[in-house]
């Protein structure tokens, strides 16, 4: 029973704390960084020629943290010529990645309709949940997964890295 309290104290929290909202392919660098001066930390940026790779670390609030321990996201944007071109987010599950598997969704599929700018419907999200649970669960188990959505002019991969956490790519569609 406990379990299941701290799993709706969670789902409480995210509903009410807002998570953090993500660039959208195609978006300026510039407005990216003003809109979310409250949600992000700037990093570090690397440049690569005519790219930039611009390094943030999510800032998550503490209440959720309390019941994931060691949970973090990181977001990379991929910048040319002041447009974000493409972006990943990395999750890290922490000390119980049991609980902070919900926290990887919500803030996955947040990341994913952010950057495809797409809105799902209420009918839609609980399905597209275990869809996301599914594709990290194979990630993370077994081998890469890609999504796509009906609509949308991107796909999204999931991969497990090499120290074992969530790669979460939006990537343009190149057609």
């Amino acid at each position: 029973m406990r379990r299941h309290e701290a799993l709706l104290l969670l789902l409480l929290l995210m509903m009410f704390s807002g998570l953090p909202v993500h660039a959208r392919l195609g978006e300026k660098i510039k407005s990216f960084n003003q809109r979310h001066r409250a949600d992000l930390h700037l990093k570090e940026v690397t440049i690569k020629q005519e790219i930039k790779y611009y390094e943030y670390s999510v800032l998550i609030d503490p209440s959720l943290l309390a019941v994931a321990p060691g949970f973090a996201c990181g977001l990379t944007a991929t910048v040319k010529h002041g447009v974000i071109t493409g972006e990943s987010m990395i999750v890290r599950f922490g000390e119980q990645p049991l609980k902070a598997n919900d926290l990887a969704i919500s803030y996955g599929l947040s990341f994913v309709n952010d950057a495809l700018d797409r809105k799902p419907s209420l009918l839609t999200e609980a399905n597209e949940r275990k869809v996301f649970q599914k594709a990290i669960f194979q990630a993370m188990t077994t081998f890469p997964q890609e999504l796509r959505f009906v609509g949308c002019k991107g796909k999204i991969v999931f991969s497990r890295s090499a120290d074992n956490n969530l790669l979460i790519a939006a990537i343009p569609e190149t057609i």
